[in-house]
């Protein structure tokens, strides 16, 4: 009888503070020139990206978005299930040729080189989760319309060197994009030369509850 009061009690305290807990519904903020959105809908948004509901947007469909410095892209849920896929049987390719190193292959070699194979998959598989898939498992991607601007310019030029002297066209890619370049995969930013920054609310910028029905306010 005690153990159950015990338990009684247990149990009501732990339902009150789930009761106290507060629940972060989604926000919107303007980032880049377009409405965002983090928190709480349904599940946990993994990592800001553009507002769905704003730019009706499917987790199905492949559809991006000109900011005022930057390309937002998601790629739809199947083919970014797809892309980490592939990634996986990289990994294995990658685990077979390194098993064939390993006592110059043979038995030995294939089960060293299927295990690193799947430890490498493994890897990619947790990178995918945590940080490049979102909360319905597309992938969000980012670049500077600068750099997408240059090669729409010079696409002829990328697409002769391209033939005739790959390194040169890739060189050539390379300075711009170290120049005036962006590039953000998911919750990972990886190239930021034109100081951009990562997605977050301004510093004075007031986040309201998108069942508010209204926009960010920017105050200035």
């Amino acid at each position: 009888m005690r153990k159950r009061t015990i338990f009684g009690i247990v149990m009501v305290l732990l339902v009150s503070l789930t009761s106290l807990t507060p629940v972060v519904k989604a926000t919107t903020y303007v980032w880049d020139n377009l409405n965002y959105v983090e928190g709480y809908e349904g599940e946990y948004i993994h990592y800001p990206h553009p507002d769905r509901l704003s730019y009706d947007i499917s987790p199905y469909n492949t559809k991006g978005i000109d900011g005022k410095r930057l390309h937002h892209c998601q790629v739809d849920s199947i083919t970014s299930r797809t892309l980490v896929a592939s990634a996986d049987i990289l990994c294995t390719a990658i685990g077979a040729y390194i098993g064939a190193k390993i006592l110059g292959g043979g038995v030995f070699g294939a089960v060293a080189g299927g295990a690193i194979g799947g430890a490498l998959a493994l890897l990619i598989t947790y990178m995918a989760e945590a940080y490049f898939f979102d909360e319905h498992r597309c992938i969000w991607w980012w670049v500077s319309i600068a750099f997408l601007n240059w090669c729409i310019d010079n696409a002829y030029i990328l697409w002769y060197y391209g033939l005739t002297n790959p390194a040169y066209a890739i060189s050539q890619a390379f300075v711009v994009l170290c120049s005036t370049g962006y590039l953000r995969i998911g919750a990972i930013t990886f190239l930021d030369a034109i100081g951009v920054g990562n997605p977050e609310p301004f510093p004075y910028s007031l986040t309201i509850s998108r069942a508010g029905g209204q926009a960010p306010l920017i105050l200035h």
